[in-house]
């Protein structure tokens, strides 16, 4: 079994400043540059037969590239913080291709979450640090315009999430470029 995501990857500079204002929390483990993005579904455990469905299901995903704005801060947990994050706008575009994403997970015959999507990039995991999370409110509160970004979204990509000791690694599988000329 393979715990599978697809997720949009930010481009480095972005990763970056991100990071630099997770890093400045204070509470809770920072997320490593390397891991940034903004997930679209998140597929689970999955068989590789299962794998090779969602694959060539996101082949089909077609759509154009976008803008993407990130503005802002929130957290999600209120009175008992979970994860604090980078806010994404909801734009059409986003939503359609997240919307297409998560129905070539039902194609290849995948339960997904039944949750809303919200879109936002994981910045602070604060689980094992629940108790002292207060000041991350006050923390996003005071930092909330500290963070406006626009990034070109030209395509998609299928990530491996392996669960390790020090936290999650990820392997990129495959991409999936947005626009009229697509690769396979």
């Amino acid at each position: 079994m393979i715990r599978l995501f697809a997720a949009i990857p930010l481009p480095g500079e972005v990763r970056e400043r991100l990071t630099d204002i997770a890093i400045d929390t204070p509470v809770g483990r920072a997320v490593d540059a390397d891991l940034v993005h903004l997930t679209l579904s998140f597929f689970g455990e999955v068989t590789e037969p299962q794998g090779a469905d969602l694959h060539a299901a996101l082949l089909e995903v077609k759509g154009a590239p976008f803008d993407l704005a990130l503005s802002g801060l929130g957290v999600f947990g209120r009175t008992r913080p979970r994860i604090a994050y980078a806010a994404v706008l909801p734009s059409e575009p986003l939503m359609r291709l997240q919307a297409k994403v998560a129905q070539a997970g039902r194609a290849a015959g995948l339960e997904l979450e039944t949750r809303r999507f919200v879109p936002h990039v994981s910045l602070v995991r604060l689980s094992g640090h629940r108790a002292e999370a207060a000041p991350i409110a006050d923390f996003v509160v005071e930092e909330n315009d500290a963070f406006e970004e626009s990034v070109e979204v030209t395509g998609f990509c299928l990530y491996r999430s392996t669960l390790h000791r020090d936290g999650p690694h990820y392997d990129r599988l495959h991409g999936y470029p947005l626009g009229a000329f697509r690769e396979v």
